[in-house]
This record gives structure tokens, C-alpha cells and sequence, in this order.
């Protein structure tokens, strides 16, 4: 089963390799015409969805359970409480923040 973090990474290599394949070019689709307008849309909204992701995945920090000493990858929301621990499932504090 995949982790939140690889889902988020492998939705990012998809959305990367669209976006090369749909890059427009004038010489190729022509200047003011429908073939174009539609590849540069695709590219606006897959831009958009790409920038969305990584701020997504950069939002998830390493934190060390303070009871097991076990580092556990978590998603903070801002709260007091990031999460629970995978390996002893002990409740993880934002104070608790693992930095390498």
C-alpha cells in the first residue's frame, strides 16, 4: 500500500510528463488557431495542478516519536497534534519535529 507522500509524488511524475507532451508551439499548431488555444489550456490547468501537489507534498515533515524514538513521516495541518506514530502508534506532537 502506498504511502499519502508516494501517491502525491507519483500524481506530480504523471502531471510532469503530461506537461511535456502538451507544451505548444507556434510553428507546430499554428498562431491563433483552436489545436493551440486547447494545448496552451491544458498546460495552464496542469501547471496549476502541478504547483497545487508540491505544495502539497511539502507540507509533510519528519517527526520523532518521542516515545519509541521511531521517525514517522506526518502532514501538518497546524494543529497541536500531527498525528500517530506507525510504529507504536504514540500521538505525535508538532514540537516533536525530527530535523536531519
Amino acid at each position: 500500500m502506498k504511502s499519502p507522500l508516494q501517491k502525491l509524488n507519483s500524481r506530480l511524475l504523471k502531471i510532469e510528463a503530461e506537461l511535456s507532451t502538451c507544451r505548444g508551439s507556434v510553428l507546430e499548431d499554428g498562431w491563433q488557431t483552436q489545436r493551440y488555444a486547447n494545448k496552451m489550456r491544458k498546460w495552464d490547468i496542469l501547471a496549476q495542478e502541478k504547483m497545487k501537489l508540491k505544495s502539497e507534498i511539502e507540507e509533510y515533515k519528519n517527526y520523532k516519536c518521542s516515545d519509541c524514538k521511531e521517525i514517522t513521516l506526518c502532514r501538518y495541518a497546524g494543529e497541536i497534534l500531527v498525528g500517530f506514530c506507525d510504529n507504536c502508534n504514540h500521538p505525535i506532537w508538532d514540537n516533536c519535529l525530527f530535523n536531519d
